[in-house]
């Protein structure tokens, strides 16, 4: 009988003590299979993020931190999700929430200063965004936004100073070399601009608003010739669009270079593509007049005063162009409503004077 009561007490105490490691270790893997599950979830919801799926994402973002609480890329996810649906506060508290797991990490530095753009401090932006650089100074994105952030505080000077010391770490990344362009080209620096865009080109080729605006860059450095190296896959390509903007400048850069035949079949195209824009119309009216073919140029002279009727600019090239075309009578009209708008404007009185006998102007 003591044998049997030695033995069952001996089977208690066995039964006591591997109960509670049995339970721990069913806690353990089921801890185990839950932070498995929300690292699977933690991927879908960044793939949703960046396929543009936003609710998706936090929905998805939410059960990962449902599943593992101490999941601090799931709170810095959740953050960037709700910066952009714009929920402010919500970004905030996901952000408050990193704490807990230690100093601010540079993701969430970089997220503070998302936030604090969002809401309006240039000054904390900034600050955010160079704890962030400091801390990973090769991630492109920390130095973009740092650099973009002192731009904005009016820093540029100084921001172009760090993307040019950085220029050679990121040979290879178009977006830094695109701001370094930029910000260069914002301090009236356009050869050295017009130097980073031509690299930025040999990187992006087939980007046709990089082209656009290395093209533009150029024409402000001079570099003409270069210019109409970089601007010929957009006026050959039928897929291409260039926008008026660039047609125009490009025109005017070919009239600077007493290309006028050239400017006029840039403008043709200008102001077939963009019928309602008045500054083609006028140039293109400048360049047939240059070329002496008067009758073209009154009648894109005459579309200009159709399009900006109050324009006395464009009043006054019909005018002209109406006494090259020998037209007296329409040059003495426009030339009458331009004095009628602005009555000592001097050409339009010389112009009046051609037209009209003396005794009758005043």
């Amino acid at each position: 009988m003591k044998l049997r009561i030695t033995m069952v007490v001996g089977l208690a105490l066995f039964v006591g003590c591997a109960t509670p490691a049995k339970n721990k270790n069913k806690e353990e893997a089921q801890a185990r299979w839950e932070q498995m599950r929300a690292k699977v979830k933690f991927q879908l919801a960044e793939r949703d993020f960046a396929a543009g799926q936003i609710e998706s994402a936090l929905k998805t973002c939410q059960e990962v931190i449902a599943l593992h609480p101490a999941c601090l890329d799931a709170y810095l996810l959740l953050a960037r999700i709700q910066l952009e649906r714009g929920q402010f506060a919500e970004a905030q508290a996901a952000l408050d929430a990193t704490e807990q797991f230690g100093p601010t990490t540079p993701e969430a530095a970089y997220l503070r200063g998302m936030l604090a753009e969002a809401r309006g401090p240039a000054r904390e932006a900034m600050d955010w965004y160079r704890r962030a650089y400091e801390a990973l100074p090769n991630e492109p994105d920390y130095l973009l936004a740092y650099v973009e952030s002192m731009i904005a505080a009016g820093q540029t000077e100084a921001a172009a100073e760090l993307l040019v010391k950085r220029e050679r770490d990121f040979d290879q990344d178009v977006r830094v070399q695109l701001l370094l362009g930029q910000c260069l080209s914002l301090l009236g620096k356009h050869r050295e601009a017009s130097d980073v865009y031509l690299g930025v080109l040999l990187l992006e080729p087939n980007d046709p608003m990089l082209r656009e605006e290395a093209v533009l860059v150029l024409l402000s450095a001079k570099r003409v010739t270069e210019a109409g190296r970089a601007i010929a896959p957009l006026l050959e390509s039928p897929q291409a669009q260039p926008s008026v903007m660039l047609l125009q400048s490009w025109a005017q850069a070919l009239l600077d270079t007493n290309d006028v035949a050239g400017a006029v079949r840039v403008l043709q195209e200008a102001t077939t593509r963009y019928p309602k824009a008045v500054k083609a119309q006028l140039l293109l009216s400048k360049a047939l007049l240059m070329l002496d073919r008067a009758a073209s140029a009154r009648e894109a002279a005459r579309q200009a005063c159709r399009l900006a009727p109050d324009s006395v600019d464009a009043r006054l090239l019909l005018a002209y162009c109406c006494l090259a075309a020998g037209d007296r009578e329409e040059a003495r009209t426009a030339a009458q409503q331009i004095i009628a708008a602005r009555p000592d404007d001097p050409e339009a009185k010389l112009i009046l004077e051609r037209t009209l006998p003396s005794s009758t102007v005043r």
